[in-house]
């Protein structure tokens, strides 16, 4: 989906809700329904794992 401001093309859409001590997160491809949402602790390990599971969308950061 192209946004207005740069031209850039987003490939992946990723929505997290903070909480006090896990954050639930969810994704979602352009014209596609959103993934179900997953729940990660807030810590080091949390995030690690959330990091994973980004890179294996194979969407670069630059496109999320």
């Amino acid at each position: 989906m192209p946004t207005g401001q740069t031209g850039q093309t987003y490939t992946l859409f990723v929505g997290v809700d903070i909480a006090a001590q896990t954050a639930m997160v969810a994704t979602q491809r352009p014209g596609a329904k959103a993934s179900r949402s997953l729940t990660i602790e807030q810590t080091p390990q949390g995030y690690t794992s959330l990091l994973h599971q980004l890179q294996a969308t194979g969407s670069a950061p630059v496109s999320t």
